[in-house]
Protein backbone atom coordinates (compact mmCIF):
# COMPACT_ATOMS: atom_id res chain seq x y z
CA UNK A 1 0.00 0.00 0.00
CA UNK A 2 2.74 2.03 0.31
CA UNK A 3 1.98 4.15 3.28
CA UNK A 4 2.52 4.76 6.85
CA UNK A 5 0.27 3.87 9.52
CA UNK A 6 -0.02 4.21 13.15
CA UNK A 7 0.08 0.69 15.20
CA UNK A 8 -1.12 0.64 18.39
CA UNK A 9 0.14 -2.53 20.56
CA UNK A 10 -1.37 -3.58 24.10
CA UNK A 11 1.63 -4.29 26.18
CA UNK A 12 2.36 -8.20 26.45
CA UNK A 13 1.63 -7.62 30.34
CA UNK A 14 -1.74 -6.27 29.48
CA UNK A 15 -2.96 -8.64 27.12
CA UNK A 16 -3.61 -11.07 30.18
CA UNK A 17 -5.67 -9.14 31.69
CA UNK A 18 -9.02 -9.72 30.76
CA UNK A 19 -10.34 -5.93 31.74
CA UNK A 20 -7.39 -4.38 29.78
CA UNK A 21 -8.20 -6.69 26.38
CA UNK A 22 -12.26 -5.82 26.45
CA UNK A 23 -11.20 -2.16 26.83
CA UNK A 24 -8.60 -2.32 23.92
CA UNK A 25 -11.41 -4.50 21.73
CA UNK A 26 -14.05 -1.85 22.54
CA UNK A 27 -11.71 0.84 21.45
CA UNK A 28 -11.01 -0.97 18.30
CA UNK A 29 -14.86 -1.53 17.16
CA UNK A 30 -15.37 2.24 18.20
CA UNK A 31 -12.76 3.16 15.96
CA UNK A 32 -13.77 0.89 12.78
CA UNK A 33 -17.42 2.33 13.45
CA UNK A 34 -16.67 6.00 13.21
CA UNK A 35 -17.22 7.47 9.85
CA UNK A 36 -16.81 11.03 9.79
CA UNK A 37 -14.33 12.85 8.98
CA UNK A 38 -13.06 14.63 12.15
CA UNK A 39 -12.86 11.46 13.80
CA UNK A 40 -9.55 9.18 13.63
CA UNK A 41 -11.05 5.31 11.49
CA UNK A 42 -9.15 2.21 12.35
CA UNK A 43 -8.32 0.23 9.65
CA UNK A 44 -7.74 -3.30 10.66
CA UNK A 45 -6.99 -5.29 14.06
CA UNK A 46 -5.52 -8.33 14.84
CA UNK A 47 -3.31 -10.30 17.29
CA UNK A 48 -0.45 -12.12 15.65
CA UNK A 49 2.17 -12.10 19.15
CA UNK A 50 -0.23 -12.66 21.67
CA UNK A 51 -1.07 -8.60 22.07
CA UNK A 52 -3.65 -7.17 19.79
CA UNK A 53 -3.10 -4.39 17.67
CA UNK A 54 -4.79 -1.93 15.90
CA UNK A 55 -3.77 -0.47 12.56
CA UNK A 56 -5.07 3.33 12.03
CA UNK A 57 -4.30 6.24 9.76
CA UNK A 58 -1.18 7.61 10.55
CA UNK A 59 -1.43 11.62 11.14
CA UNK A 60 1.99 13.00 10.41
CA UNK A 61 1.78 16.37 12.36
CA UNK A 62 1.33 15.41 15.33
CA UNK A 63 -1.01 16.12 18.53
CA UNK A 64 -2.71 19.09 19.23
CA UNK A 65 -0.74 19.06 22.56
CA UNK A 66 2.76 18.42 20.21
CA UNK A 67 1.66 21.44 17.88
CA UNK A 68 1.22 23.77 21.28
CA UNK A 69 4.35 22.75 22.86
CA UNK A 70 6.03 23.49 19.30
CA UNK A 71 4.31 26.76 18.54
CA UNK A 72 2.45 27.93 21.30
CA UNK A 73 -1.17 28.36 22.18
CA UNK A 74 -2.92 28.61 18.90
CA UNK A 75 -4.96 32.10 17.66
CA UNK A 76 -8.86 32.52 18.74
CA UNK A 77 -9.56 31.78 15.40
CA UNK A 78 -7.57 28.63 14.61
CA UNK A 79 -8.68 27.55 18.26
CA UNK A 80 -12.89 28.28 16.80
CA UNK A 81 -11.59 25.82 13.64
CA UNK A 82 -10.33 23.18 16.18
CA UNK A 83 -13.57 23.31 18.80
CA UNK A 84 -15.78 23.19 15.84
CA UNK A 85 -14.14 19.82 13.85
CA UNK A 86 -13.30 18.59 17.26
CA UNK A 87 -17.09 19.09 18.29
CA UNK A 88 -18.72 17.29 15.26
CA UNK A 89 -16.27 14.55 16.09
CA UNK A 90 -18.41 14.60 19.32
CA UNK A 91 -21.60 14.87 17.95
CA UNK A 92 -21.01 12.25 16.14
CA UNK A 93 -19.60 9.83 18.66
CA UNK A 94 -22.38 10.87 20.63
CA UNK A 95 -24.80 10.07 18.27
CA UNK A 96 -23.37 6.34 17.85
CA UNK A 97 -23.75 6.19 21.89
CA UNK A 98 -20.10 6.47 22.48
CA UNK A 99 -19.23 8.79 25.29
CA UNK A 100 -16.03 9.88 24.82
CA UNK A 101 -14.73 10.84 29.00
CA UNK A 102 -11.06 11.60 27.68
CA UNK A 103 -11.18 14.58 25.81
CA UNK A 104 -7.43 16.31 25.68
CA UNK A 105 -4.66 17.59 23.44
CA UNK A 106 -3.14 14.54 23.30
CA UNK A 107 -6.42 12.76 21.32
CA UNK A 108 -6.67 15.18 18.98
CA UNK A 109 -4.74 14.92 16.18
CA UNK A 110 -3.80 17.37 13.05
CA UNK A 111 -2.74 16.37 10.37
CA UNK A 112 -0.39 18.99 7.82
CA UNK A 113 -2.94 20.40 6.32
CA UNK A 114 -4.28 21.23 9.92
CA UNK A 115 -7.24 19.38 10.50
CA UNK A 116 -8.27 17.88 13.48
CA UNK A 117 -9.03 14.16 13.83
CA UNK A 118 -10.17 12.86 17.39
CA UNK A 119 -9.40 9.21 18.21
CA UNK A 120 -9.64 7.60 21.78
CA UNK A 121 -7.19 6.52 24.46
CA UNK A 122 -9.00 3.97 26.11
CA UNK A 123 -6.53 1.53 27.01
CA UNK A 124 -2.74 1.80 27.78
CA UNK A 125 -0.71 0.98 24.51
CA UNK A 126 2.27 1.65 22.85
CA UNK A 127 2.22 3.23 19.26
CA UNK A 128 4.40 2.45 16.55
CA UNK A 129 4.86 4.00 12.95
CA UNK A 130 5.16 1.60 10.60
CA UNK A 131 5.44 1.84 6.45
CA UNK A 132 2.94 -1.01 4.89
Amino acid sequence: MDRYVAIKVLPKHLSEDRTFVERFNREARILAAWSILTSCRSTTMASRTGSPILLMRYVEAGTLKDMITRQGPPDLKEVARILDQVGKALDYAHSQGVLHRDIKPSNVLIDKERDTFLTISASPSWWLRRRI
